[in-house]
C-alpha cells in the first residue's frame, strides 16, 4: 500500500475510503455488528419526500393451473372449474389462458385446448385429446401446465393478454439513540476501556442505533398508530416483507438436521427469483453455519474465503451450489440469540433499498435547560424498501435436531 508523504488533508483521503456521513462511520466501525446495515450503506440509497413510500412490482407469471372441483373429473368433461389466481403461491387462474391456448394434464401428459375466452378467474372451457393421449380422468387438486397457443390458418388475433402490477408500499421509522454525561464526568473524562469516557458513550450510541435499523430491517412490521397526540410509524423488515407476500415458497421451516438431498431442494427455492451470476448474502446464526460446515466436510459441497472488498464490506464466505453463489456470514445478533441461533436470512442485494427521509445526524445538546451535563442523540428516519419479496428467504431451525 502506498505510503501518504507530510500533512494529509480531507482531499488527499480516497473517496471509496473516507465516510461522507454517519452511515459510512456505522460501515466502518460496525460492520460486523450489524451487517445488513453495513451493506446498505454500500447499495444505493434514495430520499423519499414523504414518510410513506411505495414501489409496484409485475406479477410472477405462473403456468400452472389447479383444478377446484371434488372428486377431480372425468375424461367426458370439458368445463373445468380452477382455483382462482394466487400469485403468492405462484398459481395461475382461468385468467392466465385464452382461446387457442394449449394445456397439458401433469398426471397423464393428455393435451387439451382452450375453446373460448374465459368469463371468470375460475371457469375455462377445453377441447379434450389433442394429441396421442387420450383423455382420462383429471384428479381433484390436480394441476394442468399452461404450454401455448396454436391457432388455424386465416385465423384472427389472439385475445391480448396482460397483469397488473401488484403495488407494495412501506413507511418509514425514527430511529434515536442518546448518550449523556453530567459535568463533572465530562470534565475528569476518565474511561477505563478508552479513556474518554464521553467519547466512549458516544461509540456506544452509533452502535446501538446501528443495531435498532438492523433489527427493524429485519424482523420489523408495518404499522402506524398514535402516541401521545403524534403519529408513529414502524417499518416492515424483510421478514415481514416474506410473510405478507411469499410466505408459502420463502417462509422455510426446516427445523432438521442438515443432509446434502435437503440442501439442494432448499438451494433451488432460495435461487428460483433474484440473482444467480451475482449470488445472494445468507446471513446465518452460529448454529447454521455449524450445520452448513457439517455437511461440507464430505466434500460434495465447498465453502472458501471471499474477500471483504468484494462484499459490501462484511466478512463472509462463499458456497457455491448448482442454482447460484451463496455468501455465508455468521451475524451476531443471530448467534447471541438462542431463538434465531439455527435460522438464516437470505438477501438479494439487488432487491434491497433504504429510503431515507431524514438521514443520520447528530443532535447535540438536548437535555432539558439547568441539567448539569450533557446529553446529545443520533437521530435518523428512514425505512426499507423490499423490491422483489420472492428473492429473499427465511430459513428457521437449520441444523436443529427436533
Amino acid at each position: 500500500m502506498a505510503a501518504i508523504l507530510g500533512m494529509r488533508g480531507t482531499s488527499s483521503a480516497p473517496d471509496a475510503i473516507r465516510p461522507k456521513t454517519i452511515r459510512d462511520l456505522i460501515l466502518k466501525y460496525y460492520q460486523n455488528k450489524a451487517p445488513l446495515t453495513a451493506m446498505l450503506a454500500r447499495l444505493k440509497t434514495e430520499k423519499v419526500p414523504t414518510v410513506y413510500f411505495s414501489w409496484a412490482i409485475q406479477g410472477l407469471a405462473s403456468r400452472r393451473l389447479k383444478i377446484n372441483n371434488a372428486g377431480g373429473y372425468d375424461g367426458a368433461a370439458t368445463t373445468l372449474t380452477v382455483k382462482p389466481t394466487d400469485e403468492d403461491n405462484l398459481l395461475g387462474g382461468a385468467y392466465s389462458v385464452r382461446k387457442g391456448m394449449l394445456l397439458r394434464v401433469e398426471t397423464t401428459g393428455e393435451m387439451m385446448q382452450v375453446t373460448s375466452d374465459p368469463t371468470s378467474d375460475t371457469s375455462m372451457t377445453v377441447r379434450r385429446a389433442l394429441g396421442s393421449i387420450t383423455a382420462q380422468a383429471i384428479p381433484e387438486n390436480g394441476y394442468i401446465m399452461i404450454l401455448a397457443t396454436a391457432f388455424p390458418e386465416g385465423s384472427g388475433p389472439a385475445t391480448a393478454v396482460s397483469r397488473n402490477p401488484k403495488l407494495l408500499s412501506n413507511v418509514v421509522q425514527i430511529f434515536k439513540s442518546s448518550y449523556s454525561s453530567t459535568g463533572s464526568a465530562i470534565i475528569e473524562g476518565k474511561s477505563y476501556l478508552t479513556g474518554n469516557d464521553f467519547e466512549e458513550k458516544q461509540a456506544q450510541a452509533l452502535e446501538e442505533i446501528a443495531i435498532q435499523r438492523e433489527m427493524a430491517y429485519i424482523f420489523g412490521q408495518k404499522s402506524e398508530t398514535m402516541v401521545d397526540g403524534f403519529p408513529q410509524r414502524t417499518t416492515g423488515g424483510i421478514v415481514y416483507s416474506i410473510v405478507e407476500n411469499c410466505a408459502a415458497s420463502n417462509l422455510i421451516p426446516v427445523n432438521a438436521v442438515l443432509t446434502d438431498d435437503l440442501w439442494v431442494d432448499y438451494s433451488a427455492r432460495i435461487f428460483k427469483y433474484g440473482s444467480r451470476d451475482n449470488g445472494k448474502i445468507a446471513l446465518c446464526g452460529n448454529g447454521a453455519i455449524t450445520a452448513i460446515e457439517k455437511m461440507a466436510r464430505n466434500g460434495k459441497i465447498q465453502i472458501t474465503e471471499v474477500n471483504t472488498d468484494d462484499t459490501y464490506g462484511i466478512n463472509v464466505r462463499k458456497l457455491i451450489t448448482s442454482h447460484g453463489t451463496l455468501y455465508l456470514n455468521a451475524h451476531p445478533l443471530f448467534t447471541e440469540n438462542p431463538a434465531l441461533t439455527h435460522d438464516i436470512l437470505v438477501v438479494d442485494p439487488a432487491f434491497i433499498k433504504e429510503r431515507i427521509f431524514r438521514d443520520m445526524k447528530e443532535n447535540e445538546n438536548v437535555q432539558n435547560n439547568g441539567v448539569d451535563g450533557v446529553t446529545n442523540e443520533f437521530l435518523m428516519e428512514s425505512g426499507i424498501e423490499v423490491m422483489l419479496p420472492h428473492a429473499h428467504a427465511y430459513l428457521i431451525g437449520v441444523g436443529k435436531d427436533k
